[in-house]
């Protein structure tokens, strides 16, 4: 017994030299899934969710590939070739006692790439690396490790457990059970609470974890050969009961199999629906009709050359075509319009699977054909031998059938987006009308603060301005790092952070908004820059749309060490924290007579700048690259700057904050007759912001307006 603890020592030993040379690990992979082995799938999923090449992998994952429900052959196959490939000097494994597995489905130690940290993999390693080298698990990295999205301390203990068997015991659910029936039943959720468990259990026991590991699959673990049989049993029921007694008991038995296969492809996120029971009445003759009773998985085809419908992996009891005998099976199916199923015969046929036969028959239920893939097919005495829990079996099978449809599909051709261009203050001035003394100083409160709001009259350029300083301080013009939304009136907590949204079938999620993913986003890249801006900040009702954010927007309140519960928490360690590598900018338009007043609780977290109208040198020279005459220039100039010192000078009604900005007269294309278009300006765009000036005096804004006109 115990013959696997030298090879895993041993291999411990040969991996913590490939930290740096992941992809070295999963070429390895690679080679041996082409040769046949039992491999789980080497394909992650990028930030549009693709599917992409994995390009990295953590040590325990690498182990997982044996350590998985997968048959004992197939387990020593892959350790066979382990050894070949590090040079182990120890012998392959004849057993595997005490050694826990993870879920098929769910072997992986980390999250697809769109929802893992940049240093999730690598946390693993150093991990991996100290409890290698110094044979102790290092606090500060067992707790980051637990931060990992999916990765429970029972997954990374078992993971520990296998490189160093006599220091770790796995904190797997059999494990649980056996403790908790020998009167330790504690809550373990961090390193501290962890080791205290470790502690108990060495008062408790006076065997090595290893053997404490065994005896706990030993005292529940057996439950699997009597599972096997269980089924076995059911299939051999009296076949002269009526149907529904004999569904009823086959029922209640493989109820345990389904719900756990279900759980599990759940959990492994394979992107297919909804799990579907079914119990078809049995017909007179037994030949007719298959499935008696079966659950089934929906996949998206993988090709429309096999008609609309999906194709569907199902597991089942039911009557074999030849003979009668009750049997259990699982594999795929399809059924459509005749002219398909050879298609999806063909298709079928390339599909790869250890024991199958292809199936066609017309269905008289469905209207139209029925063509399965049988991947599997035990009767009860093939059941009660099998040695391994058949519900393994189901799942690795699920997951190869899984991988060869998506390796059938068309495959995705995502174009990596170019990388985004230099941007720097010189960038930004020659696009600006604004000097640099003032760009610079808003720039440098930006980056002070992380907060500010550039205010101003209509036309003064905000929102372009507010990019601008977001790509100046990034030094490239990276639009993934920058956020942009406008608030209006009805704009809410909900919309903003999180909140409860109805459902298609009539409920409620709870579901993030805008700023709470991009703040996941900032979170997860702390070594860059993240911009959110908002324009018309001031249109929204601020107080009840940032909430609890008030505190955490204060340039001081920025990181992890001040996170706090969110409204919607489930419980208090459900925490919400702004980085502080993520800055806020708001645009307010001071001419808009709806808005909302700012309170002073959210004007002491920012730093104000006014935008004025800007038409001097830079405004005229561009203008003119623009094909607009130098007289025309300067009659607009004069011209719109009477205008303005008019409005000014009204401050009964208007002000400065009312002034017409520069942006009205920005043309995006040459101009071909420049009076033509500066007078359309004036009639659609000037004028009527004229008439809501001075609503209450409609003439004087006709009078203004004619005086524009050239």
């Amino acid at each position: 017994m115990y013959s696997w603890i030298p090879f895993y020592e041993e291999l411990a030993e040969k991996l913590v030299d490939y930290k740096d040379r992941q992809p070295k690990l999963i070429e390895f992979l690679k080679q041996m899934k082409s040769e046949g082995a039992k491999i789980f799938p080497l394909r992650d999923k990028g930030a549009d969710g693709a599917s992409m090449n994995l390009e990295e992998i953590d040590p325990f994952t690498f182990l997982a590939t044996a350590n998985r429900g997968i048959t004992e052959d197939n387990r020593k196959a892959i350790l066979r070739r382990f050894k070949e490939v590090f040079q182990l000097t120890a012998e392959v494994p004849g057993d595997f006692s005490g050694v826990p597995r993870v879920n098929n489905l769910n072997a992986w130690f980390f999250a697809y790439k769109y929802d893992r940290k940049a240093d999730d993999i690598q946390s693993l390693w150093r991990l991996f690396e100290i409890l290698v080298k110094e044979r102790r698990v290092d606090e500060a990295h067992f707790n980051r490790c637990l931060e990992i999205q999916k990765l429970s301390i029972s997954k990374l203990s078992i993971g520990l457990y296998w490189f160093s068997p006599i220091e770790i015991l796995p904190y797997d659910s059999l494990t649980q059970k056996f403790l908790a029936d020998h009167g330790l039943n504690q809550n373990v959720d961090d390193y501290a609470s962890y080791m205290a468990m470790l502690e108990a259990v060495k008062e408790k026991f006076s065997g090595p974890f290893n053997e404490i590991s065994w005896e706990a699959f030993q005292h529940l673990g057996s439950q699997h050969t009597l599972h096997n049989k269980l089924i076995a049993g059911a299939l051999q029921e009296d076949r002269n009961c009526s149907y529904n007694v004999w569904k009823e008991k086959v029922g209640d038995i493989l109820a345990p199999v389904y719900n756990d296969l279900a759980k599990a492809i759940k959990d492994a996120e394979i992107p297919v629906g909804k799990a579907v029971k079914y119990n078809r009445p049995k017909k007179d003759t037994a030949k007719e009709r298959q499935c008696l009773y079966s659950i089934k998985w929906n996949f998206e085809n993988p090709t429309p050359d096999l008609g609309p419908n999906p194709i569907q992996f199902q597991i089942g009891l039911g009557e074999r075509i030849q003979g009668g005998d009750h049997s259990i099976w699982w594999g795929v199916c399809w059924w459509g319009k005749a002219e398909y199923a050879d298609a999806v015969t063909r298709f079928f046929e390339s599909l790869e699977a250890e024991s199958k036969f292809i199936n066609k028959e017309g269905s008289a239920l469905f209207g139209g054909t029925n063509v399965w893939l049988v991947q599997k097919r035990y009767s009860s005495e093939d059941v009660a031998s099998i040695d391994h829990d058949i519900k393994e079996e189901i799942i690795e099978d699920f997951m190869n059938i899984a991988q060869a449809l998506e390796d059938a599909s068309p495959p995705i051709i995502v174009t990596p987006p170019p990388d985004p261009e230099e941007y720097s203050v010189e960038t930004a001035l020659s696009e600006l009308f604004m000097d640099e003394k003032t760009f610079v100083e808003i720039m440098s409160a930006l980056a002070y603060r992380k907060n500010i709001i550039l205010q101003g009259p209509p036309g003064v350029g905000k929102t372009f301005l507010a990019k601008r300083l977001a790509y100046a301080m990034m030094g490239k013009k990276d639009n993934e790092r920058v956020e942009m939304i406008q608030f209006h009136q009805s704009y809410a907590y909900e919309d903003f952070i999180q909140g409860y949204r109805p459902t298609d079938n009539g409920g409620f999620d709870l579901k993030n908004g805008v700023f709470h993913e991009f703040v996941k986003r900032a979170q997860q890249d702390p070594d860059h820059q993240y911009f959110f801006v908002i324009d018309e900040i001031n249109r929204a009702n601020l107080g009840k749309v940032f909430g609890e954010l008030m505190m955490l927007i204060e340039a001081d309140k920025r990181g992890a060490e001040y996170s706090i519960p969110m409204a919607y928490a489930k419980n208090s360690e459900e925490r919400f924290y702004i980085p502080k590598n993520l800055y806020l900018i708001g645009t307010m338009n001071t001419a808009d007579r709806s808005i909302t007043i700012v309170d002073y609780a959210l004007r002491r977290r920012f730093s104000f700048f006014s935008l004025q109208p800007e038409f001097g040198g830079k405004f005229k020279k561009h203008l003119a690259e623009f094909g607009v005459s130098s007289e025309l220039i300067e009659q607009l100039v004069s011209r719109v700057s009477e205008l303005n010192s008019f409005i000014v000078a009204d401050k009964k009604n208007l002000g400065p904050g009312f002034e017409i900005g520069h942006s009205f007269f920005c043309p995006l294309e040459t101009v071909a007759d420049a009076r033509t278009w500066y007078n359309r300006i004036v009639r659609l765009e000037i004028k009527p912001q004229l008439m809501e000036y001075w609503f209450d005096a409609p003439e004087k804004a006709e009078e203004r307006a004619d005086l524009l006109y050239i």
